[in-house]
């Protein structure tokens, strides 16, 4: 074996140590400018009312009146469409729904589409709803619903009638309590 086939480094004990003393200094630095950034990033949030000092404590948006005119606006719109995402909205014509548990059949992007899935239901004698969108939904759904049962029972025997009319299984039915 040639001596150009195989280098060897030779340190002794002091350089070692100057190396590995380099080696935890440059880890220190690294960790404290971690540090330094973290608190700077802590300090710009809450500058900017993006954070609280305390965990539990609920932060309040710094928002110019314009803007914040429009963002109650936009509130009132939002909790009027959440009272009418709690309470069933039906298809004209049919009764109010009186029980809590309801059977989805289905969700569609498209209002037209659910009322007509939703007649074919009506046609067979039950009572159906067609829910109008959440505004957590994104995209939009239409909810086709049988339903107003009073008990879980009950809807579980119209569901079970469904499952024997289609031939489906029991997943393409969602029981819901509202």
């Amino acid at each position: 074996m040639s001596s150009k086939d195989y280098r060897e480094i030779q340190l002794t004990s002091s350089q070692l140590v100057i190396i590995l003393v380099g080696i935890l200094v440059l880890g220190a630095v690294i960790f404290l400018l971690g540090i330094s950034v973290g608190k700077k990033q802590i300090q710009i949030q809450e500058n900017t009312g993006l954070a609280s000092k305390n965990p539990g404590e609920k932060v309040e948006e710094k928002v110019p009146a314009q803007t914040q005119e429009s963002q109650d606006a936009i509130r009132k719109e939002l909790a009027t469409h959440e009272k009418r995402a709690e309470q069933p909205q039906e298809k004209a014509g049919s009764e109010q729904a009186q029980g809590h548990y309801f059977i989805q059949l289905i969700a569609l992007s498209s209002k037209p589409s659910a009322l007509e899935y939703a007649e074919k239901y009506q046609k067979q004698g039950f009572n159906v709803l067609v829910l109008d969108p959440f505004p957590s939904d994104n995209p939009p759904k239409y909810r086709v619903r049988l339903g107003g049962y009073q008990t879980r029972t009950l809807a579980e025997k119209d569901r079970d009638r469904l499952m024997r009319l289609e031939s489906k299984d029991e997943k393409d039915y969602l029981i819901i309590k509202q």
